[in-house]
């Protein structure tokens, strides 16, 4: 079996009880990680990893999704993330990061939203 298949395998008897995950975003909204948690998106339909199901949760998340007023819309990110902290699908013990300085005569080096951990983050790179 493969890392992933082992994951997302629905017999979790045969699934580990602790795995290395990691997510990021390149917008900088918490749309992306916050699917990973919904039933629609648990395996072989997705990433849910943890197979977490909470009706709740998926309501939130679909008025979240379709709702246009960026105030309203973060209103409901944080009720599901309280939702995700009262019950909890996974245990986070760790953050990676990634420090990087450059010279001063490499210049056009671009971050998304000045995350550098993101794979693609970077363009243009040129020496003066």
């Amino acid at each position: 079996a493969t890392y992933l298949s082992a994951i997302f395998d629905p017999d979790r008897a045969q699934g580990p009880d602790l795995y290395m995950w990691s997510h990021g975003s390149r917008t900088g909204s918490p749309a992306r990680y916050l699917a990973l948690f919904t039933s629609f998106n648990i395996p072989p339909n997705g990433s849910n990893g943890a197979f977490y199901q909470n009706p709740e949760y998926d309501a939130l998340y679909k008025t979240a999704v379709a709702t246009a007023d960026p105030l309203e819309r973060a209103k409901l990110y944080g009720e599901m993330q309280k939702l995700l902290v009262e019950d909890p699908p996974q245990i986070t013990i760790g953050e990676t990061s990634l420090s990087w300085g450059l010279r001063n005569n490499v210049k056009g080096l671009v971050s998304f939203l000045g995350d550098a951990r993101i794979p693609g983050g970077w363009y243009y790179i040129y020496k003066e």
